[in-house]
């Protein structure tokens, strides 16, 4: 049964990334039947080995279906005298499906590390396949895509996948190796950069800034080198690429003349019509209602996502429970030995920053990471003595006297 469950594990890891329909079965995700699958193995093995969870990853899941089932049917009930439209039952099962996803994932890694390092395993190996696609396609000039439906959650994929990257550099490396590990490295920058996301472009300096803070004291030379050299082949692969269409499309949009223009290129404009219909209703206007309210268009903003669907109710308790990922990251980061660990924690830093400028709600990406962020934070108050107070801040003392 371990055997089954290690499997699992990577399966899951490897379906979160194949996200465009093409993908299907029977017209369902390749991640939701995994899903379902891995509920099925967990309901029928760990009542039978008297598997028990953290409280803190119960009161979690409390404050999510609380936001889903509580809030969300409040804003259901206004939401359909307001503006009339019939109940978006899809959306609230992705929804369910997410949180589904996030459960299966900790359960799986809780009380086994040996799991969290298959995860990147996975991940390197479809990131590595994807970035050698995204390079070989340069030349179509479009925005690469991969196995998922959009360039943006592609390049936070791919960031991730960096971050998780340089965090396994950071640690003893036979030296051929951590040269294979490099070029990794500058292959996944240039598959990201390739993307012309400013979200994916902004969750990989934050993600890659945490990794970068938290192995200083361990690994400086290391991590800085990575960030050399992904800087360097960057900066050389630019001349190559400034003749792509959607190169010159990104560059034209960084024009200060046409960001007023047009907006700040689309998304300040969504953000206000957000933002007023949601003063007009701080009660959300129910499951899947966004396209609704904001004309077609979708608030490219998790908060945002959040609000309009399930009120000031709704958006409160993800602000805490995002708070909380962000808190457990960073404890995650500063107080692990292991560079594999500070790169998770820094993928999941990244995914996070990602929300910023993407709906990531009902994205399974973002709650596997999520999933991983939780069960690591949660094995490390398992091994250690240390409160998380403690553990957090010997890790910044550490950084501050590592300069």
């Amino acid at each position: 049964m371990r055997y089954i469950l290690d499997i699992l594990v990577i399966l899951l890891s490897l379906s979160i990334t194949f996200v465009s329909d093409e993908y299907r079965i029977v017209g369902l995700p390749l991640y939701d039947i995994l899903t379902v699958i891995s509920s099925v193995v967990i309901a029928i093995y760990y009542p039978w080995k008297g598997f028990t969870v953290s409280k803190r990853f119960g009161v979690k899941l409390g404050i999510l279906l609380t936001v889903v089932a509580g809030a969300g049917s409040l804003g259901t009930l206004v939401g359909l005298q307001l503006i009339g439209y019939d109940i978006q039952i899809n959306v609230l099962m992705r929804t369910l499906s997410s949180m589904l996803l996030f459960t299966n994932v900790y359960l799986l890694i809780y009380g086994n590390d040996y799991r969290s390092k298959l995860i990147p395993a996975s991940f390197f190996a479809i990131a590595l396949y994807q970035g050698v696609l995204a390079i070989h396609q340069m030349s179509s000039g479009h925005r690469y895509v991969g196995t998922f439906d959009d360039p943006n959650y592609f390049g936070v994929f791919q960031a991730a996948v960096l971050c998780i990257l340089l965090g396994l550099v950071s640690g003893k490396r036979p030296s051929i190796r951590l040269l294979f590990f490099y070029a990794i490295v500058v292959l996944l920058g240039i598959s990201v950069l390739l993307t012309f996301s400013r979200g994916a472009y902004l969750a990989a300096f934050g993600g890659l800034v945490m990794v970068l803070c938290s192995r200083m004291r361990k690994a400086r030379i290391k991590v800085l080198l990575g960030l050399v050299v992904i800087t360097i082949f960057v900066l050389i692969s630019l001349p190559f690429v400034q003749d792509i269409p959607s190169f010159q499309r990104f560059r034209d949009r960084l024009n200060i003349a046409e960001a007023i223009k047009t907006g700040g290129t689309g998304r300040t404009v969504i953000w206000s019509l957000a933002f007023s219909q949601f003063i007009r209703n701080p009660f959300g206007y129910g499951w899947g209602t966004e396209r609704f309210v904001l004309k077609g268009r979708v608030s490219h903003n998790i908060l945002f996502e959040v609000a309009l669907q399930y009120g000031i109710i709704g958006v409160f308790l993800v602000v805490l429970i995002l708070s909380v990922f962000f808190k457990e990251a960073v404890s995650i980061a500063f107080s692990s030995e292991d560079g594999i660990n500070a790169g998770l924690a820094g993928a999941a830093i990244c995914v996070l920053i990602g929300g910023i400028s993407l709906n990531m709600w009902t994205v399974r990406q973002f709650w596997f990471f999520m999933a991983v962020c939780t069960a690591l934070a949660d094995n490390s108050r398992l091994y250690s003595g240390l409160t998380e107070k403690a553990r957090v801040r010997n890790g910044i003392l550490h950084f501050i006297n590592s300069f």
